[in-house]
């Protein structure tokens, strides 16, 4: 796959979206722009993917770099306070929760093309 998800964070309190995030890290020697990607989760056992969010206008994820995929909003302070560090944060700027079920598998799409995969295991 192009893209790994190497980090995957569940919200530690129900109203903070903010605190619910997962990275995208690029293990590849070209550039990769994820406009147009979905974001689908599938609840555990599960084989249908439920489309949760989408990547528009998306952005470019260069060769090593990693990108922190936000289910918040920035500006909202009921969304609690992203991270900040080194890695970039893109916000989804999602109304609700991006990791739906204790389980399952999520997953970064373009078309029918997998472009990154992780299983999520129940809290």
């Amino acid at each position: 796959m192009a893209l790994t998800i190497t980090e995957v964070h569940r919200r530690t309190e129900e109203k903070l979206l903010n605190d619910e995030w997962f990275v995208l890290e690029n293990g590849t020697e070209n550039s990769i722009h994820t406009r147009g990607c979905r974001i689908t989760l599938t609840k555990g056992g599960g084989r249908k993917a439920v489309e949760v969010a989408r990547l528009d206008p998306g952005f470019v994820v260069e060769p090593g770099e990693r990108v922190r995929v936000v289910a918040g909003r920035p500006g909202t302070k009921a969304h609690g306070k992203a991270p900040e560090d080194e890695v970039e944060n893109y916000f989804l700027l999602m109304k609700g929760p991006l990791l739906r079920w204790p389980g399952g598998t999520l997953r970064v799409a373009k078309g029918q093309l997998v472009l990154a995969s992780q299983e999520i295991t129940p809290p």
